[in-house]
């Protein structure tokens, strides 16, 4: 729907007259309040913010929100949108007060655009605007489209809802959007209400009308709506350029709702037939006051991204009918799944829905280079489209559920799964105080670890991940009690004692070194809940505990928080950098990317400007800390904190910052004074280099050295980064990256990718589901769940390991895969580290399995991975061209992997000082009066380059303090760990064998089984040190740096 169309429009209204048989109303312009009743708040803004001549300050976000090729950016774009949703929600306004029997809104009907999503010249939904609104009144609304492209937005926004029934004809197939499958009929309480009616080429109007008519019929007589949105697309029409249906206007109008469709009135009758479904009039119950329906909880909830679409282009008109007889023959079988019958489409339908469509023709196998994949199992082609669930199945019976537990089927399986896990662990504290034992008492808390872990461990991930509240809810619930029970075992001293006799004495069963290693972190984690103390220390550690996680909670809420000031406050230059609400301007970032100097010190200012409530809230976490510490036997929080991991102790964390902070100073002060030199250059007037300079300088140097990263996104389709993980990992350890089918209910969401990890002698060592596209509700973050953890089971058999990895990429769009940036390729490459030290620590124990480990070694698998990515030898084993399959060229690899390092001793300086802060933090005593800004002052004197900002307070947003308190230092370490492997065995040669196989049995098949200093420094050969850990980093950095100037100088480029 484009603006000159809805002039013409309304041109054809008044020169046909047509106007003068409506009532006409101009419709006002939606608020951004309004707008968000479906949409997400920093999408709405995005749109309200984007014009043609600021698109350069938006590239990542234009990326994001789907905004640009499709979907072009225009002047008065917010404007339109506004107008837009305004009429359809005025209309649907009207309807609810009975002011009008039809309204009409001429430009409306943009049913493509999701809620975080432009799609299809599509930007805000009046839709679903329109009928959230008409659910105010109506209990239920039926949505009908015959536009010739599935109305996918529509439906994605109430597919978990039985108040709304979606009901589409459309052509499917390589067809934008791809989706609307006659097998997606909805989920949870939508199933069965979403009705797809896929139709083929060249359909005429006798053909539609004899699919519509009993369809719609049907429809009606069991649904009963008392409201009706039909979405009609004109480019089902005959004669449509990009069309290819043969339908007359006619035709289009015969296809009439049965005039005794919407009665409200009309009498209820008894179903006596238990197969036949009731009218859901009959279960009506939600009428609130002044007889307006309650919002349903789940109404406007998304089920998923659009699924995959691999066509190139809409196909153009047809004159073949040849879909006519078949596509009446399919009608019967919609009508089936109306009534909730659950019988498979017919095999016609069901080979034409399933066709394989290509975005990526191009071959695979790359055997000359190195890549050669099978042409059965090309990764490029697998996921460079959204997996599809095949053998689609209507009943609860063949659901297997999530993760295939059969008890997951449903969401009240949650209890059942909780309910079995509490009698497990009942059995083994049972077990674990039986004088008569006759296992180790190690096998047993391992067992109770196991039984709790697979429990919690899932809840917290559906409770998270997954779409639907009711799952959400019921593991919340589950939660909550696990929460309940760890904490009763936490201070079960019979317990507690047995395993602390066994520790200082020995087991009546003869144990391993492993088995006492394991053992004494049990008898950690006991004793960081105090449970060694007397009754009242003990009751006050649990008090403490309770107060330092609620203030945490509170400190993270306010790091989050955005500030707010009055627009006359800003200069009128700068205002529209930022979101205008009314008279009041919202800083919800430090906006890094602005071009625009004042700019960015305004919103650092603002946003970093003190707040005494954080600086409250902040002493008071610190002070609970140690205080919790102490009465533990800890000198400090830190010490606490530290125990068990890599660093050991507080001391060497500090003289491993301090060591980096000396070496780092000269290297930072070059890089400042090219970002100085850079600012002199692009604007002469300005101040002099500030802290708010250094992000954008440092992208600007990265972008004058590569262009944008949207530049190298086409090479790096997420098919072609899955092919280059699955030849490294193949090359490395012998195993591969193996795409299995997903059986319904398996997955929480249809766009989930199931990989069994298969060793080449082995066999199968674990699955890891990859749930990578971005969509509603879904976390903005990149990270990595474990759902089983590794283990040897009493049988003798392994329990084979089961991880989630999240990540929020680009959902693939009509005509192309998932194209990541090179820093989304790096994150892939990161967590799928994460995902091979889970898959391949085949360790006794689940307590000390894959990343079960401490937090300064967990980091090291994934950051070494971040290596590889950015080593041009890797990279050039996978970076295609989606469309063509052309390499990436060397050079355009060298510069890109070059770029990445640009500035990297300022950025590392930076990292040492937010860790030096948050090691200082928690060691002063602030009852003398001093505060947490003292102490950034006193740090930022002695490890930054550059001079604090007057009255602001960067460390009331520091939200990292709440979940890494004391180990904010961990990726500096794992980084040094990592950058010493790397040298030591991948530097010379980044795909031997030989080096893999050390690595994976040395560092990675121990997971958290041996003390870490000890494992390291034996793999290493060395001892681990913070000289040795600085040298290990300074050694990276300068052949990183050597290799930047170096390219700069072929380039005839100033050096940085």
């Amino acid at each position: 729907m484009k603006p000159h169309r809805i002039r013409m429009t309304h041109n054809l209204l008044l020169n046909y007259g047509l106007y003068r048989k409506m009532e006409i109303y101009r419709p006002h312009k939606a608020t951004a309040e309004e707008m968000t009743k479906f949409h997400s708040d920093d999408y709405i803004r995005f749109l309200r913010s984007i014009r043609p001549d600021n698109m350069s300050e938006y590239n990542k976000q234009m990326q994001r929100f789907n905004v640009g090729e499709d979907c072009p950016v225009f002047d008065g774009l917010y404007e339109f949108c506004q107008l837009s949703s305004g009429g359809s929600v005025a209309g649907a306004v009207k309807l609810n007060k009975q002011a009008t029997e039809i309204a009409v809104n001429w430009a409306g009907g943009l049913h493509h655009a999701k809620k975080s999503e432009a799609s299809g010249f599509c930007y805000v939904n009046d839709i679903v605007l329109a009928i959230l609104e008409l659910l105010k009144y109506h209990q239920r609304v039926l949505y009908i489209d015959i536009d010739i492209h599935h109305g996918d937005g529509v439906e994605e926004a109430f597919y978990t809802t039985d108040r709304v029934m979606t009901v589409s004809f459309h052509k499917y197939g390589e067809y934008f959007p791809g989706t609307g499958d006659l097998r997606d009929i909805g989920a949870g309480k939508g199933k069965y209400y979403a009705v797809n009616f896929p139709l083929r080429d060249g359909i005429d109007d006798e053909s539609y009308e004899q699919i519509f008519n009993p369809i719609m019929s049907k429809v009606m007589e069991t649904y009963q709506p008392s409201a009706v949105v039909l979405q009609c697309g004109a480019d089902s029409l005959s004669g449509d350029r990009l069309g290819c249906f043969n339908l007359t206007l006619k035709g289009v109008q015969m296809q009439a709702i049965p005039e005794d469709a919407i009665n409200d009135e009309s009498d209820d009758e008894d179903k006596s037939n238990p197969d036949e479904r009731i009218s859901i009039r009959a279960s009506d119950k939600r009428i609130a006051p002044d007889n307006e329906y309650s919002d349903s909880e789940d109404e406007g909830d998304s089920r998923r991204d659009q699924r995959s679409f691999k066509g190139n282009r809409k196909r153009p008109r047809t004159e073949s009918t040849e879909g006519g007889a078949e596509s009446k023959a399919d009608a019967k079988e919609v009508s089936k799944n109306v009534n909730g019958e659950k019988e498979n489409a017919s095999k016609e339908n069901a080979k034409e829905s399933d066709k394989k469509q290509d975005v990526n023709k191009v071959s695979t196998e790359h055997a000359r280079d190195g890549t050669s994949s099978t042409s059965d199992d090309s990764k490029a082609l697998t996921f460079n489209s959204k997996p599809k669930l095949l053998n689609f199945n209507f009943s609860l019976s063949e659901n297997v559920g999530l993760f295939c537990l059969p008890e997951l089927y449903q969401p009240e399986g949650m209890h059942l799964l909780k309910e079995n896990g509490i009698n497990t662990v009942q059995n083994l504290v049972e077990e674990c105080c039986d004088p008569k034992r006759r296992r180790k008492i190690v096998e047993v808390f391992d067992d109770l670890s196991n039984a709790l872990c697979k429990v919690a461990d899932l809840a917290e991930f559906i409770r998270v991940a997954h779409p639907d509240h009711h799952f959400c809810k019921s593991a919340e619930d589950t939660c909550i009690s696990i929460g309940t029970l760890v904490e009763q075992l936490n201070t079960h001293t019979v317990i507690y004692n047995i395993l602390r006799n066994v520790v200082e004495s020995g087991d009546v069963i003869p144990t391993s070194s492993l088995d006492n290693h394991v053992a004494q972190l049990f008898l950690s984690d006991f004793e960081q809940s105090g449970i060694h103390l007397p009754e009242e220390k003990r009751k006050l550690a649990v008090d403490l505990n309770e107060y330092v996680l609620h203030l945490g909670q509170r400190f993270s809420i306010g790091a989050h928080q955005a500030k707010q000031v009055n627009k006359e406050d800003l200069p009128s230059h700068i205002r529209h950098q930022f979101a205008l609400e009314g008279d009041n301007i919202t800083i919800n970032g430090l906006y890094t990317d602005a071009a625009n100097e004042v700019a960015r010190e305004a919103a650092y200012k603002i946003y970093l400007y003190p707040s005494d409530e954080q600086e409250t809230t902040l002493i008071k976490l610190l002070q609970s800390r140690n205080r919790l510490a102490q009465l533990c036997g800890f000198p400090t929080y830190g010490d606490r904190a530290l125990r068990g991991s890599l660093a050991e102790s507080p001391e060497m964390v500090t003289n491993f910052l301090d060591s980096l902070t000396s070496e780092l100073k000269p290297r930072a002060a070059k890089d400042y004074n090219t970002m100085r030199s850079m600012k002199k250059s692009m604007h002469r007037s300005s101040k002099e280099l500030a802290l708010w300079d250094i992000p954008y300088y440092s992208g600007v140097a990265r972008r004058q050295l590569t262009g944008s990263g949207e530049d190298f996104s086409a090479y790096f389709s997420l098919g072609a980064c899955m092919e280059g993980l699955d030849f490294l990992f193949r090359t490395l350890y012998g195993i591969r990256l193996q795409p299995s089918q997903l059986k319904p209910g398996e997955a929480w969401n249809n766009d989930i990718y199931k990989i069994e990890v298969v060793h080449e002698s082995e066999g199968l060592l674990g699955t890891i589901f990859c749930d990578f596209y971005d969509r509603s509700r879904k976390p903005h973050q990149d990270c990595h769940f474990t759902i089983v953890g590794g283990k040897e089971l009493s049988d003798g058999t392994y329990q084979n390991p089961v991880v989630v990895l999240m990540l929020t990429l680009p959902a693939p769009s009509w005509g192309r895969p998932s194209l990541l940036t090179p820093s989304m390729a790096d994150n892939l490459f990161h967590e799928m580290g994460h995902a091979m030290h889970s898959m391949l620590a085949r360790t006794q124990y689940q307590h000390v399995t894959g990343t079960r480990c401490a937090t300064d070694l967990a980091e090291v698998p994934s950051i070494l991975m971040e290596f590889f990515a950015s080593d041009p030898r890797m990279v050039s084993k996978f970076a295609r061209h989606y469309k063509t399959g052309e390499k990436l060229p060397m050079e355009k690899i060298e510069a890109l992997c070059s770029a990445k390092h640009s500035f990297s001793a300022s950025d590392m300086q930076q990292q040492v000082f937010y860790s030096t802060l948050d090691q200082r933090l928690h060691k002063t005593n602030f009852d003398n009066g001093t505060t947490t800004t003292d102490v950034l002052n006193q740090v930022q004197h002695e490890c930054y380059g550059l001079p604090v900002v007057p009255n602001t307070a960067w460390q009331h947003r520091f939200s990292h303090l709440v979940g890494y308190g004391a180990k904010y230092y961990s990726y500096l370490l794992s980084r040094g760990v990592a950058a010493w492997i790397w040298q030591q065995y991948f530097q010379e040669n980044p795909f031997s064998r030989e080096s893999g196989e050390k690595f994976r049995q040395g560092f990675l098949a121990h997971g958290g089984s041996k003390p870490p200093h000890e494992m390291v420094a034996s793999f290493l050969g060395k001892d681990v040190n913070p000289t040795s850990l600085t040298q290990s980093l300074m050694l990276d950095l300068d052949v990183k740096q050597d290799a930047l100037q170096q390219l700069l100088r072929q380039n005839g480029s100033a050096p940085f």
